[in-house]
């Protein structure tokens, strides 16, 4: 199973490489993703949750291991990310429990010590 931190640098490294290919569709990619993020009417745990349930039905490392991150220094709990992580394998079903039980265990495993969880 790849390392959670790898797996971050890896992600980063790609976006730098893939803003030098086409710097403008990656700019406007780059404000909407900054301007769905703004605080505005949900607060940046629930948006982060929501993320993580989202990144367990689709199975993606890199969503999953950016956004437990980024939830655990929200504020979410462990038991919280676990909880949204089941109600997308019941929403989605098919790979969400294995994803949720190997990989999002592992990330939280990983960063929940930085931030004290």
């Amino acid at each position: 199973m790849e390392d959670p931190r790898a797996v971050l640098e890896d992600l980063d490294e790609g976006f730098e490489k893939l803003e030098k290919v086409d710097k403008k569709r990656f700019g406007a990619f780059w404000n909407f993703l900054e301007t769905t993020f703004e605080p505005e009417y949900v607060d940046e745990k629930t948006k982060e949750l929501i993320i993580v349930a989202i990144a367990v039905c689709s199975g993606c490392i890199y969503c999953i291991t950016r956004h437990v991150r980024d939830a655990l220094k929200a504020g979410a709990s462990r038991e919280e990310i676990v909880q949204v992580g089941w109600i997308a394998s019941v929403m989605c079903g098919g790979a969400a429990p294995a994803y949720m039980a190997t990989y999002l265990m592992k990330c939280l495993d990983t960063f929940g010590p930085d931030v004290g969880k």
